[in-house]
Protein backbone atom coordinates (compact mmCIF):
# COMPACT_ATOMS: atom_id res chain seq x y z
CA UNK A 1 0.00 0.00 0.00
CA UNK A 2 1.72 3.55 -1.14
CA UNK A 3 2.20 6.20 1.32
CA UNK A 4 -0.43 8.76 1.71
CA UNK A 5 0.80 12.04 0.13
CA UNK A 6 -1.86 14.75 0.95
CA UNK A 7 -0.43 16.92 -0.87
CA UNK A 8 -2.25 15.03 -3.96
CA UNK A 9 -5.69 15.98 -2.41
CA UNK A 10 -5.33 19.20 -1.03
CA UNK A 11 -4.02 22.26 -3.13
CA UNK A 12 -3.72 23.61 0.25
CA UNK A 13 -0.96 21.61 1.85
CA UNK A 14 1.47 22.14 -1.71
CA UNK A 15 0.82 25.96 -1.29
CA UNK A 16 1.62 26.22 2.49
CA UNK A 17 5.07 24.11 1.78
CA UNK A 18 5.99 26.25 -1.25
CA UNK A 19 5.49 29.64 1.50
CA UNK A 20 7.77 27.71 3.85
CA UNK A 21 10.59 27.02 1.36
CA UNK A 22 13.49 29.37 1.17
CA UNK A 23 14.23 31.29 -2.22
CA UNK A 24 16.77 33.51 -3.65
CA UNK A 25 15.98 36.11 -5.69
CA UNK A 26 15.80 35.82 -9.52
CA UNK A 27 17.35 39.83 -10.10
CA UNK A 28 19.13 42.07 -8.83
CA UNK A 29 16.80 44.99 -8.86
CA UNK A 30 14.90 42.49 -6.07
CA UNK A 31 18.07 41.43 -4.01
CA UNK A 32 18.81 45.65 -4.06
CA UNK A 33 15.61 46.49 -2.36
CA UNK A 34 15.52 44.03 0.08
CA UNK A 35 19.40 45.07 1.18
CA UNK A 36 17.87 48.67 1.58
CA UNK A 37 14.67 47.92 3.58
CA UNK A 38 16.20 45.02 5.55
CA UNK A 39 19.22 46.71 6.95
CA UNK A 40 21.59 44.92 4.05
CA UNK A 41 20.29 41.03 4.30
CA UNK A 42 20.10 39.99 0.69
CA UNK A 43 18.24 36.30 2.00
CA UNK A 44 17.47 33.75 1.50
CA UNK A 45 14.10 34.25 3.02
CA UNK A 46 10.87 31.84 2.91
CA UNK A 47 8.19 33.26 0.64
CA UNK A 48 6.45 33.47 3.58
CA UNK A 49 8.92 36.17 4.87
CA UNK A 50 8.64 37.93 1.72
CA UNK A 51 5.39 38.01 1.86
CA UNK A 52 4.83 39.34 5.31
CA UNK A 53 7.95 42.53 4.43
CA UNK A 54 6.20 43.80 1.54
CA UNK A 55 2.72 43.63 3.52
CA UNK A 56 4.26 45.38 6.36
CA UNK A 57 6.22 48.15 3.89
CA UNK A 58 3.00 48.38 1.96
CA UNK A 59 1.40 49.29 5.07
CA UNK A 60 3.62 51.64 6.48
CA UNK A 61 4.67 53.60 3.36
CA UNK A 62 1.28 53.82 2.74
CA UNK A 63 1.16 52.15 -0.98
CA UNK A 64 -2.58 51.56 -1.03
CA UNK A 65 -5.97 53.35 -1.88
CA UNK A 66 -7.48 54.66 1.74
CA UNK A 67 -10.88 54.04 0.60
CA UNK A 68 -10.27 50.29 -1.03
CA UNK A 69 -7.09 48.95 0.92
CA UNK A 70 -7.33 46.04 -0.66
CA UNK A 71 -5.91 47.78 -3.77
CA UNK A 72 -1.82 48.34 -3.54
CA UNK A 73 -0.66 51.67 -5.23
CA UNK A 74 2.91 50.81 -5.84
CA UNK A 75 5.22 53.87 -5.44
CA UNK A 76 8.10 53.91 -7.61
CA UNK A 77 10.75 51.96 -5.95
CA UNK A 78 8.24 48.90 -5.16
CA UNK A 79 6.99 49.22 -8.90
CA UNK A 80 10.55 48.41 -10.13
CA UNK A 81 10.45 45.41 -8.29
CA UNK A 82 7.02 44.13 -9.38
CA UNK A 83 6.75 45.61 -12.71
CA UNK A 84 3.29 46.68 -12.05
CA UNK A 85 1.82 49.94 -10.67
CA UNK A 86 -1.50 48.76 -9.49
CA UNK A 87 -2.59 45.06 -7.98
CA UNK A 88 -5.03 43.14 -5.64
CA UNK A 89 -3.69 42.24 -2.08
CA UNK A 90 -4.57 38.63 -3.74
CA UNK A 91 -2.46 38.93 -6.88
CA UNK A 92 0.61 39.89 -4.66
CA UNK A 93 1.74 36.28 -3.94
CA UNK A 94 1.68 35.33 -7.67
CA UNK A 95 3.62 38.29 -8.57
CA UNK A 96 6.53 37.35 -5.83
CA UNK A 97 7.03 34.06 -6.65
CA UNK A 98 7.94 35.21 -10.21
CA UNK A 99 10.52 37.17 -8.34
CA UNK A 100 12.04 34.15 -6.48
CA UNK A 101 13.81 30.78 -7.24
CA UNK A 102 13.44 27.92 -4.94
CA UNK A 103 16.68 26.79 -3.19
CA UNK A 104 17.85 23.11 -3.86
CA UNK A 105 15.97 20.54 -1.70
CA UNK A 106 19.37 19.36 -0.16
CA UNK A 107 20.40 23.27 0.70
CA UNK A 108 17.02 23.57 2.23
CA UNK A 109 17.24 20.76 4.49
CA UNK A 110 20.57 21.57 5.61
CA UNK A 111 18.76 25.43 6.56
CA UNK A 112 15.86 23.80 8.12
CA UNK A 113 18.07 21.54 10.00
CA UNK A 114 20.33 24.69 11.57
CA UNK A 115 17.10 26.44 12.43
CA UNK A 116 18.74 29.06 10.35
CA UNK A 117 20.87 31.57 11.79
CA UNK A 118 18.95 34.64 10.57
CA UNK A 119 17.48 35.12 13.68
CA UNK A 120 17.75 38.97 12.75
CA UNK A 121 15.21 38.30 9.93
CA UNK A 122 13.35 36.08 11.80
CA UNK A 123 12.95 38.56 14.76
CA UNK A 124 11.91 41.34 11.75
CA UNK A 125 9.13 39.23 10.65
CA UNK A 126 7.99 39.02 13.83
CA UNK A 127 8.00 42.20 14.99
CA UNK A 128 6.35 43.01 11.23
CA UNK A 129 3.27 40.96 11.83
CA UNK A 130 2.94 41.85 15.97
CA UNK A 131 2.70 45.32 14.01
CA UNK A 132 0.10 44.38 11.29
CA UNK A 133 -2.02 42.57 13.66
CA UNK A 134 -1.96 45.42 16.24
CA UNK A 135 -3.19 47.82 13.31
CA UNK A 136 -5.95 45.37 11.99
CA UNK A 137 -7.09 45.79 15.58
CA UNK A 138 -6.89 48.94 16.30
CA UNK A 139 -10.49 50.43 17.28
CA UNK A 140 -9.97 53.98 14.90
CA UNK A 141 -8.80 51.65 11.76
CA UNK A 142 -10.98 53.56 8.77
CA UNK A 143 -9.60 51.54 6.26
CA UNK A 144 -12.61 51.08 4.05
CA UNK A 145 -13.73 47.34 3.21
CA UNK A 146 -16.32 47.64 0.02
CA UNK A 147 -17.54 44.22 0.99
CA UNK A 148 -17.94 44.93 4.84
CA UNK A 149 -19.46 48.45 4.71
CA UNK A 150 -22.05 46.08 2.33
CA UNK A 151 -23.20 43.90 5.03
CA UNK A 152 -24.19 46.26 7.06
CA UNK A 153 -26.79 47.48 5.05
CA UNK A 154 -30.31 46.37 5.18
CA UNK A 155 -31.39 43.20 2.67
CA UNK A 156 -32.27 44.23 -1.20
CA UNK A 157 -33.45 41.82 -3.50
CA UNK A 158 -30.60 43.09 -6.28
CA UNK A 159 -31.56 39.83 -8.06
CA UNK A 160 -35.19 40.47 -8.51
CA UNK A 161 -36.06 41.17 -11.59
CA UNK A 162 -39.24 43.63 -10.15
CA UNK A 163 -36.79 45.34 -7.85
CA UNK A 164 -35.83 49.46 -9.14
CA UNK A 165 -33.34 51.18 -8.61
CA UNK A 166 -32.07 55.38 -9.45
CA UNK A 167 -28.13 56.22 -9.33
CA UNK A 168 -26.54 58.36 -6.79
CA UNK A 169 -25.83 62.08 -8.41
CA UNK A 170 -22.04 60.73 -9.19
CA UNK A 171 -22.86 57.56 -11.01
CA UNK A 172 -25.39 59.82 -12.41
CA UNK A 173 -22.48 61.78 -14.28
CA UNK A 174 -20.88 58.69 -15.44
CA UNK A 175 -23.97 57.21 -16.76
CA UNK A 176 -24.61 60.28 -18.63
CA UNK A 177 -21.27 59.93 -20.92
CA UNK A 178 -23.04 56.71 -22.29
CA UNK A 179 -24.97 56.70 -25.16
CA UNK A 180 -27.48 53.67 -24.17
CA UNK A 181 -28.43 55.54 -20.81
CA UNK A 182 -31.93 57.02 -20.89
CA UNK A 183 -32.22 60.21 -19.00
CA UNK A 184 -36.09 60.38 -18.72
CA UNK A 185 -35.89 57.05 -17.46
CA UNK A 186 -36.50 57.27 -13.31
CA UNK A 187 -35.25 53.78 -12.70
CA UNK A 188 -34.09 51.07 -13.60
CA UNK A 189 -33.34 47.09 -12.75
CA UNK A 190 -30.07 46.00 -11.27
CA UNK A 191 -28.95 43.90 -14.29
CA UNK A 192 -29.68 47.58 -16.46
CA UNK A 193 -27.69 49.33 -13.86
CA UNK A 194 -25.01 46.80 -14.49
CA UNK A 195 -25.30 46.84 -18.02
CA UNK A 196 -24.64 50.35 -18.38
CA UNK A 197 -21.54 50.26 -16.39
CA UNK A 198 -20.21 47.87 -18.06
CA UNK A 199 -20.48 49.34 -21.01
CA UNK A 200 -19.06 52.53 -19.73
CA UNK A 201 -16.15 50.96 -18.78
CA UNK A 202 -15.58 49.19 -21.93
CA UNK A 203 -15.76 52.30 -23.84
CA UNK A 204 -13.22 53.99 -21.38
CA UNK A 205 -10.63 51.27 -21.26
CA UNK A 206 -7.76 52.26 -22.81
CA UNK A 207 -7.80 55.00 -20.15
CA UNK A 208 -9.33 52.94 -16.99
CA UNK A 209 -7.34 49.52 -18.05
CA UNK A 210 -3.49 49.02 -17.35
CA UNK A 211 -2.08 46.49 -19.95
CA UNK A 212 0.23 45.47 -17.14
CA UNK A 213 -3.00 43.89 -15.05
CA UNK A 214 -5.73 43.41 -17.12
CA UNK A 215 -7.82 42.37 -13.88
CA UNK A 216 -7.51 46.30 -12.37
CA UNK A 217 -9.50 49.68 -13.56
CA UNK A 218 -7.18 52.46 -12.22
CA UNK A 219 -10.24 55.48 -11.84
CA UNK A 220 -8.51 57.93 -9.47
CA UNK A 221 -8.52 60.82 -12.58
CA UNK A 222 -12.02 59.60 -13.95
CA UNK A 223 -15.48 60.57 -13.07
CA UNK A 224 -16.25 56.79 -12.11
CA UNK A 225 -13.42 57.12 -9.34
CA UNK A 226 -15.62 60.07 -7.60
CA UNK A 227 -18.60 58.13 -8.09
CA UNK A 228 -17.20 54.86 -6.47
CA UNK A 229 -15.23 56.74 -4.08
CA UNK A 230 -11.64 54.78 -4.56
CA UNK A 231 -8.33 55.19 -6.49
CA UNK A 232 -8.72 51.72 -8.74
CA UNK A 233 -10.44 48.25 -7.66
CA UNK A 234 -10.21 44.83 -8.81
CA UNK A 235 -12.69 43.37 -11.42
CA UNK A 236 -14.38 41.32 -8.84
CA UNK A 237 -15.54 44.40 -6.63
CA UNK A 238 -17.47 46.11 -9.21
CA UNK A 239 -20.33 44.97 -8.49
CA UNK A 240 -19.92 45.37 -4.92
CA UNK A 241 -18.73 49.33 -5.82
CA UNK A 242 -21.87 49.46 -8.28
CA UNK A 243 -24.26 48.30 -5.07
CA UNK A 244 -22.57 51.02 -3.09
CA UNK A 245 -23.98 53.75 -5.68
CA UNK A 246 -27.64 52.86 -6.07
CA UNK A 247 -30.51 53.79 -4.30
CA UNK A 248 -33.35 51.18 -3.76
CA UNK A 249 -36.81 52.14 -5.10
CA UNK A 250 -40.24 50.38 -4.73
CA UNK A 251 -40.74 47.46 -6.71
CA UNK A 252 -42.67 47.68 -10.04
CA UNK A 253 -46.26 46.17 -9.39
Amino acid sequence: MGRFNPEKLFPEAIRMKLLNSYHQFKYKSTINYFENKTDGYPGPYTLYEIMVILKFLIKEEKQFDANNSGMIICNPDLERVLTIKVLHITQLEELVSLLVNPIPLKLQKLLKSKKRQVTKTSKMCQMMEEELRRKRNEPNQTLANPTQQLERQPFIPYNNPTSRFSFKDDLIKVMKTVPEYDQNKESFSFNEAAQLLSKYIRSNQEKLINSRNKEVAICENDLLGIAFGVRAFHRRQTITLLKRCLIYKDPVM
